[in-house]
């Protein structure tokens, strides 16, 4: 697939009715990002160092995140953990890197200035701190 997803798209510039034209532009971005996240499990008696690759996607509108715009894609090796620790709930193992993953993706976003301090919740459109 590579760099080439965009051949054949068409762009066109659409022209606005004249009664139109005074609009307050409105700059909207998609991003898409990858990162690798390190999720720590630790067992008691093992510390387990779990890679997760990130791939997500989110609204910027002028400048700022658009809450509830957050997608996300993880994927990490559940087959090696479930043989490794058999016994190992992997429901709350999702939950857990549910929660990394989210912290992390909100560190990032803060870092980048796209989160606002009314922003507590990437996923939840009415969330407020």
């Amino acid at each position: 697939m590579g760099d080439d997803w965009f051949r054949g798209t068409e762009v066109r510039s659409i022209p606005l009715p004249a009664d139109m034209l005074p609009l307050r532009r409105v700059c909207m971005v998609w991003l898409l990002e990858k990162k690798i996240i390190h999720h720590v499990l630790t067992l008691g008696f093992d510390t387990v160092d779990i890679p997760v690759r990130v791939r997500f996607g989110f609204e910027v509108r002028d400048g700022t995140f658009v809450p509830g715009s957050l997608s996300t894609h993880t994927l990490y090796n559940r087959d090696l953990i479930e043989q490794r620790y058999p016994a190992m709930d992997l429901s709350s193992l999702e939950a857990s890197i549910g929660k990394t993953v989210e912290k992390e993706i909100r560190s990032h976003l803060n870092s980048c200035g796209f989160l606002d301090e009314n922003n507590e919740d990437c996923n939840d459109p009415h969330s407020k701190q």
